[in-house]
């Protein structure tokens, strides 16, 4: 009888030991998940800021959230934060252009800097409900006239 009882302590205490390693596993995945989305993120708007400034004749940033490009055929394209999002289309409006980020990606800074020959963005990504944040900074040389 007292071995059932010792038997049955140890299988309840290693019950509860795998469940709390387990929980904090699932945990840790799920932080290394948002992480991950945060810098695909951040790697696409890189890549998309850095595709459309080498691609631009002229450029301004009428405001520090907001750039403004011209494009060879004469169209102009808008980069820039609404709310907590960044836009890219004809103007900022979100409902008319897409956005650069997923739904479940907030953007707490976004800041273009006007260089003498080049562009510089800094901005930062948060993971929706979550702690977990994604600082980058890209400068871009401006073509040749």
């Amino acid at each position: 009888m007292i071995e059932l009882i010792l038997a049955m302590t140890l299988g309840a205490f290693a019950a509860t030991a795998l469940t709390v390693v387990m929980t904090k596993g699932i945990e840790s995945v799920r932080a290394i998940n948002r992480y991950e989305r945060l810098h695909a993120n951040a790697a696409f708007v890189s890549d998309t800021l850095f595709y459309w400034i080498k691609q631009s004749d002229k450029t301004a940033t009428p405001s520090t959230s907001v750039l403004n490009l011209t494009l060879p055929d004469y169209s102009r394209k808008t980069i820039g934060l609404n709310g907590n999002t960044i836009t890219f289309g004809e103007n900022t409006d979100p409902i008319q252009n897409p956005l650069l980020t997923d739904s479940d990606i907030t953007v707490t800074n976004m800041t273009f800097l006007s260089l003498a020959r080049s562009i510089q963005t800094n901005y930062t990504l948060q993971a929706k409900n979550s702690k977990e944040t994604f600082s980058a900074s890209v400068t871009v040389a401006l073509r040749e006239p």
